[in-house]
């Protein structure tokens, strides 16, 4: 079934943490932008724990639901919300920037800002909208150009300060910030001023969570919910429904290239085929009990994690704190 949804944007893994000056095994935690598996992450973080029982969670009458943009799952009671996570970023920013002044250097971040309007679930389990499949196919209608250039346009000397030295071994950078103090000396910081900023902001001292602990487990309940039979019997469903209608595929995620429509994604063929996507997944509820699946997968993860998520929202708040207390230039209450 095609490459699973994307939980955060680029846009929001970004904002939380420099997939740049990670550089370490937790950076692996992260490569959910890239779309990969999410497990097993070591360094800094805590892993998440899976639950050992391999019953299927209790789900209930599945709600009939149309469109996915709007969904609430459990686990987003432990997600920053958006106006959080643009404070997190302008943090960071600030730390890296105060790091490159102290080596004679102004420095503006790039523009990170990419992807479009549409929420994080709007397509969790494939197109679901249906004004958006009649207007635009499966083109997400909120993609814009990219916003200013990239750090490689900056000077050698400049880049050498923000990112450290190229030869440096990604499995030798300092975990914490205290770690990396001690390792500072008199030349740059370990890792460049972008290192920096990520571990002042979100490690600063041994025993932190990692920042993408949470998103494991929405991550990993995502991908036990493909494999649920309830899940399977409703894309079958579904697939019987595209087939109907002159259309042979199995995966309601991302149908383009057995659909044959990747390079033209507007076209014509594309919005009938788009359409009748939608109308399929109405009429079986595939979204609905996806849904439903998917959360109760949720809720057994935190209920396997109740004290690690305790401490990782505490330790969220924490953050919140000194990263507005950075942006105002007060310190923090």
């Amino acid at each position: 079934m095609g490459r699973p949804f994307v939980f955060l944007s680029m846009e929001k893994l970004m904002a939380l943490a420099n997939l740049r000056a990670l550089g370490t095994k937790s950076a692996g935690c992260l490569a959910v932008a890239a779309g990969l598996l999410l497990s097993g992450c070591s360094g800094s973080s805590d892993s998440a724990q899976g639950s050992g029982s391999s019953k299927l969670p209790d789900v209930g009458a599945a709600p009939k639901v149309v469109r996915s943009a709007d969904l609430k799952y459990p686990m987003q009671a432990f997600a920053p919300a958006a106006g959080e996570i643009r404070r997190l970023s302008q943090a960071q920013q600030v730390l890296t920037q105060q790091c490159m002044r102290r080596y004679g250097f102004t420095y503006d971040a790039p523009d990170s800002s990419s992807t479009g309007a549409e929420s994080d679930t709007a397509r969790r389990y494939g197109l679901s909208e249906a004004r958006d499949a009649q207007r635009y196919g499966y083109a997400d209608p909120g993609v814009r150009p990219a916003g200013r250039g990239s750090d490689h346009e900056l000077d050698p000397a400049m880049l050498a300060v923000l990112n450290g030295s190229d030869d440096l071994n990604p499995d030798s950078l300092p975990e914490t910030q205290a770690e990396a103090e001690a390792r500072k000396g008199d030349g740059v910081p370990v890792g460049g001023c972008s290192r920096e900023s990520y571990l002042k902001l979100y490690a600063p001292k041994k025993g932190m969570i990692d920042i993408a602990f949470a998103q494991t487990l929405e991550r990993q309940a995502y991908m036990k919910s493909r494999t649920d039979p309830r899940v399977i019997a409703v894309i079958k469903k579904w697939s019987a429904c595209m087939r109907d209608g002159g259309y042979d595929v199995k995966d309601p995620v991302s149908p383009m290239k057995e659909l044959g429509v990747e390079q033209d994604p507007s076209g014509d063929a594309a919005v009938k085929a788009a359409v009748l996507d939608v109308q399929c997944k109405e009429k079986v509820n595939l979204v609905g009990v996806w849904f439903s699946v998917e959360s109760a997968y949720q809720k057994r993860a935190i209920d396997d994690n109740v004290e690690t998520l305790s401490t990782y929202k505490q330790q969220s708040r924490d953050r919140l704190r000194y990263a507005n207390s950075l942006i105002s230039g007060k310190p923090a209450e």
